[in-house]
């Protein structure tokens, strides 16, 4: 939602989006002549796949927030759009509730490190689905 940096996108035309795994030069342009950007949403722009999301997440069972404050709007009101009994897995080392998230009843938080709390919400996301 946010973008990649792994990519570059030209200023002109927003569909013409590149593979980048290196720094963006000003002799980097597009085919037109427009200079190319990383893929990525600045603060203060509009998030380019924002209503893709919010159409994603109206279908969801489950949704796993990995190492986000859930401080930064548009995308900490996300799981507001989502069915309200959608289990919702918040993995962070120092997890902060939202005013969106605290109205889920189905919201388990996974108090630390991603690499090891991960494992621990795929567990617990298994044994709710019976997978």
């Amino acid at each position: 939602m946010h973008g990649e940096l792994t990519k570059a996108v030209s200023c002109g035309d927003e569909n013409y989006i590149i593979e980048c795994n290196r720094d963006i030069t000003p002799k980097d342009q597009c085919p037109q002549g427009f200079q190319m950007r990383p893929f990525i949403v600045w603060f203060g722009e509009e998030v380019r796949m924002l209503s893709a999301a919010i159409k994603e997440i109206t279908k969801c069972d489950a949704i796993m927030i990995i190492g986000t404050s859930m401080q930064v709007y548009p995308a900490a009101s996300l799981t507001a759009y989502a069915p309200v009994d959608t289990h919702i897995f918040y993995i962070d080392p120092d997890p902060n509730v939202n005013y969106e998230l605290s109205l889920r009843n189905r919201l388990k938080i996974f108090k630390g490190p991603a690499t090891l709390e991960t494992k621990n919400a795929i567990e617990t996301l298994k044994n709710l689905y019976r997978i």
